[in-house]
């Protein structure tokens, strides 16, 4: 992995992606979602763009109740500070989750491109997230 910038702040933004599987496979939706700043905006491949934390929340609160994630292996290729309050990380992402209803099996390849503000309490929040997936296995509808 190609890390530029300050040690301390590359670690924070690596423990980011650390606990984003780990809470996300733990069922931690509220976890999951300290990670984000409140102005955080998401744009996923399969919907509308999630304005703000609480939408962003609400999205993924609904794919819980339908979804349990099995594994969800973020690995960044690149984190790279951009000034003392911005970053940026790119990389993949391997999930796999099971539907509640049927128990089917989706594989998901995903590539993603993050945009992250330290705030001013001085912790990294996901500001910006953009990401596309390759189905591997099963139906990506989630």
């Amino acid at each position: 992995m190609e890390t530029y910038g300050n040690k301390e702040d590359v670690e924070a933004i690596k423990k980011i992606w650390r606990n984003y599987g780990a809470r996300l496979v733990a069922g931690d939706a509220d976890g999951h979602m300290s990670q984000w700043h409140p102005d955080g905006i998401q744009l996923p491949p399969d919907g509308p763009i999630n304005i703000g934390r609480d939408a962003i929340h609400a999205q993924l609160r609904d794919e819980m109740s339908r979804l349990d994630y099995t594994t969800v292996e973020v690995q960044p290729r690149e984190i790279r500070m951009m000034s003392d309050t911005t970053a940026f990380a790119c990389g993949k992402c391997m999930m796999n989750f099971a539907r509640k209803a049927t128990g089917q099996v989706t594989e998901l390849d995903i590539k993603f491109l993050t945009i992250l503000v330290k705030t001013p309490e001085g912790s990294w929040k996901i500001y910006r997230d953009c990401f596309n997936w390759i189905v591997l296995t099963g139906d990506a509808n989630r």
